[in-house]
């Protein structure tokens, strides 16, 4: 006798309606120039660094911010195409006094430049990803003289985006990693360890949301010395936040991921 086994039929393709614009996929779009690395992961910490380079060495510091000590972050959206092509560049927070139109001149120059990214992907297809790039622009303000207020249009909380880009008075963002830096784990899930052993000198450690937000800061006067951190994150969602390392002359962004 003979059995025949009636299978199921397989299941239907998977249907991604062509203009969707997601917000975080199993492969998120990445800034070209590091295909060559082996792994995900170091292809995607490289990315991150050119772009921090592109946007280091094209952004300027606006002369109205500066005679008016005008400081904040300034958020800029825009859409990573099927195709790499950057679209939709758009302010959602903005601190006035030329920042945001700043911020998003140097983000259409990547369009401008014909710049094309490696497309994000989710079940294996090419699809259209937005992100949220913060941008602080930091001045030594006397305290006397506050800067004015600026808008404070508060994008929804992306699950990813990139680093935030310190911009400093001169108009040249400074970025240099301290000596005996760790930070880890990394994906955290409770708490997150900050090691470092930093010039002489005032140092400040803040925990930066996708939207700008500080949400733990830590100040030491002058430090000599290994500082050893840890930072609860029981109480934050899970996604993506960056440790931001400040000394006179020098900033230092790290982008961290927090999970359930």
């Amino acid at each position: 006798a003979v059995c025949h086994i009636r299978l199921p039929p397989p299941p239907p393709p998977l249907q991604i309606r062509c203009m969707e614009i997601f917000r975080f996929v199993e492969e998120m779009p990445r800034f070209p120039g590091c295909e060559s690395l082996p792994t995900i992961a170091e292809k995607k910490q490289c990315a991150d660094e050119k772009m921090l380079k592109f946007i280091y060495d094209n952004i300027n510091y606006p002369a109205l911010a500066r005679e008016n000590c005008v400081e904040g972050t300034v958020v800029v959206q825009f859409v990573i195409e099927k195709d790499g092509s950057i679209t939709n560049g758009k302010i959602v927070r903005d601190i006035g006094a030329q920042c945001g139109k700043e911020a998003l001149r140097v983000v259409n120059l990547m369009k401008k430049q014909g710049l094309k990214w490696i497309p994000g992907k989710q079940r294996g297809y090419e699809v259209r990803v937005q992100f949220h790039l913060p941008i602080r622009f930091h001045l030594d303000c006397p305290a006397e003289e506050p800067a004015p207020a600026g808008i404070e249009e508060i994008p929804e909380t992306a699950d990813e985006a990139l680093p935030p880009t310190e911009v400093n008075s001169s108009g040249t963002p400074l970025k240099s990693e301290p000596e005996g830096f760790r930070l880890f784990p990394n994906p955290a899930t409770d708490w997150i360890n900050v090691h470092l052993q930093p010039a002489h000198g005032p140092v400040s450690l803040s925990i930066i949301n996708t939207t700008g937000q500080v949400l733990w800061k830590q100040e030491y006067g002058n430090q000599d010395g290994t500082i050893k951190e840890q930072a609860s994150l029981a109480q934050w969602a899970s996604g993506t936040y960056f440790l931001h390392i400040e000394q006179p002359g020098t900033t230092y962004t790290r982008l961290f991921v927090k999970q359930r």
